[in-house]
């Protein structure tokens, strides 16, 4: 009976550890599909406002106002958008982001997409970013 007991133990504690380890996590996010820039334009109905993860995205050119930076990213699939964040970026720094996608507006074959880093939030920043750059 004790032996069942430690054999039970071990099992779950196994399993824990085996859970737990970054090695699962790697495994899992390896599984994942990987978005690329070109992605988002080509599937807007389906990822916008959809939390994505942009890899190995490249800055092209960084502004900052205040505590906001505006920046032009691009990725091996030679699309560009434009990025906002909380955080200031050097011009080629390589970097993965965490974000969504927003539709500013679309007429006819022209449109205005913007990247939106998740640790921003949109609607009281994105606000104060607008006050900002007008001047009000």
């Amino acid at each position: 009976m004790k032996n069942l007991l430690l054999l039970i133990v071990a099992i779950i504690t196994g399993g824990y550890i085996a859970t737990q380890t970054s090695c699962n996590r790697k495994v899992g996010g390896f599984l994942q599909p990987q978005v690329t820039i070109a992605d988002l334009k080509a599937k807007q109905s389906v990822l916008a406002d959809s939390l994505v993860t942009l890899h190995d995205v490249q800055i092209e050119s960084c502004e900052s106002v205040l505590n906001y930076s505006k920046a032009v990213i691009t990725d091996g699939s030679g699309e560009m958008i434009l990025l906002l964040s909380d955080k200031p970026f050097k011009r080629g720094e390589t970097i993965d982001i965490s974000g969504m996608m927003l539709v500013v507006y679309q007429k006819n074959n022209e449109s205005c997409l913007v990247f939106v880093d998740s640790r921003l939030k949109p609607m009281n920043d994105l606000l104060q970013l607008a006050k900002v750059s007008v001047g009000l």
